[in-house]
């Protein structure tokens, strides 16, 4: 299913990187081409998804299984990871990916353990605070 949300200080990142996956999918794309193609809603929708699992899996390629991004302690790596998956977690599942990281064991393994971490924590509960202040609920 889709939804529907506005907002510019909360689109303008999501508007950004689904352009910018299209315009690597097409590099010589004008950018009135590329708004064609976001204007098209499903088709961004299924291309965003299938960039992010692509991206799942070059990190569950990647990823340690010490409980940090990198090395063995909190790094901003951790914050920049933690908080581009709580986006995975919260919004892809609103698009039919109702368990996205499922097929990624040692991402979730990692996901699971992160949000134990305070200062993680801190962090992921700042943006749900934020996200039920901007969208109710």
């Amino acid at each position: 299913g889709f939804a529907w949300w506005s907002g510019t200080s909360f689109s303008a990142p999501f508007v950004a990187g689904v352009a910018a996956l299209l315009a690597e999918a097409a590099p010589g794309a004008s950018a009135y081409m590329l708004r064609g193609a976001m204007e098209r809603t499903p088709q961004a929708v299924d291309g965003a998804k299938t960039a992010v699992n692509a991206a799942l899996k070059d990190l569950e390629a990647l990823i340690g299984e010490g409980g940090y991004a990198a090395a063995n302690q909190l790094t901003h790596a951790d914050g920049a990871l933690a908080a581009s998956l709580f986006f995975v977690t919260s919004f892809l599942p609103m698009f039919d990916e109702l368990n996205p990281l499922a097929p990624f064991p040692k991402v979730t393994a990692y996901w699971n353990a992160i949000g134990k971490d305070p200062h993680i924590a801190r962090i992921l509960e700042e943006m749900q605070a934020g996200m039920k202040a901007a969208f109710g609920g």
